[in-house]
Parts: structure tokens; sequence; C-alpha cells
């Protein structure tokens, strides 16, 4: 029945309906327990495997959002370098030409405000990374817990049936 459920979710319809079915009146005591305790653990199966799925599922678009982060910090870092680099050219080249010393003064300003400018974004964009790298780790924990939690549902279902097969 997990298994079932666990192939295609929408079949917990189809068995929770079965099981209200069974539920009548006229159910024997044993056979209305024993559908009581089978419904409760779907139940309970169902839950846990939606949870775990939900939790995959946003735990996959924060590690796309932090691999991002991380790409624009990188982006932003190699920009910095590449002006900086060009800037320590530039510097050179102006001290080779003292008559031109006031306009190479305002060309190096321009490329250092341009490159505090871009090492704050990258580092923001790292920051954003970092955060997410947290969330990414708080949710990976809570889908180990899930598994886990599915395994013993699971374990709970194989002793039931197990317990009850010559009902």
């Amino acid at each position: 029945m997990l298994a079932l459920v666990e192939r295609d979710p929408t079949l917990y319809f189809n068995i929770k309906s079965l099981f209200n079915k069974l539920q009548t009146p006229r159910t024997s005591e044993a056979l209305f327990l024993l559908v009581t305790q089978a419904e409760n653990i779907l139940e309970q199966y169902a839950k846990n495997f939606h949870h775990l799925a939900s939790n995959t599922q946003l735990r996959n678009t924060q590690i796309s959002i932090q691999l991002d982060r991380f790409n624009q910090a990188n982006k932003y870092n190699e920009e910095a370098v590449q002006i900086k680099t060009a800037s320590t050219t530039k510097e050179k080249i102006n001290q080779e030409e003292i008559r031109k010393q006031e306009f190479a003064a305002q060309a190096v300003e321009v490329p250092r405000a341009k490159i505090d400018e871009l090492a704050h974004a990258g580092i923001h964009h790292y920051n954003d990374a970092l955060i997410i790298s947290n969330e990414v780790d708080l949710l990976t924990n809570e889908n180990n817990v899930m598994q886990r939690k599915l395994a013993h549902t699971k374990e709970l279902y194989r002793n039931f049936t197990q317990a009850n097969l010559n009902n």
C-alpha cells in the first residue's frame, strides 16, 4: 500500500475511499480495528511523504539560488580584479606622462570607486549565498529526519501486515 502511494501519490485518495467503504455499522470489530490502524499508518506516511517532497523541492530551489549568488559574487570579484589591473596599468602610464598628472589622478579615482562598488556587490552576493547555505543545511537535516520517519512508518506497516496476515 505504501509503495503504491509512493509511486503514485494520487492513489492515497482511492485507498482512503476504500477504507471509508470498509467502515460500516456492519463491519466486525476486529476488521474495523484493522482498517483504522491501516488508515492511520497511511495518513502518517502520506503526510511525511508530502513533507519530504516539499522540503526536497524547497532545498533544490535554495541550492539553485545559492549557486546563482556564488556565481554573481565571483563575477563581481573578477570584474573588480580586471578593473584594478587596468587601473594599475593606467597608473604606470600616468607616472611616465608627468605633464598629464592631473588627468591621471582623476582617471585613477573613477576605477577605485567602481572597484569598491563591485567588491561591495560581490560581498553582498557572497553573504546571501552563505545565508542560503544555512537554510539548505536545515532542509537537508529535516529531509533526513523525514526519510527516517518514512522508513519507520514502513516498518510499522510491515509489522502490521505481518501480524494480521491470517485475519
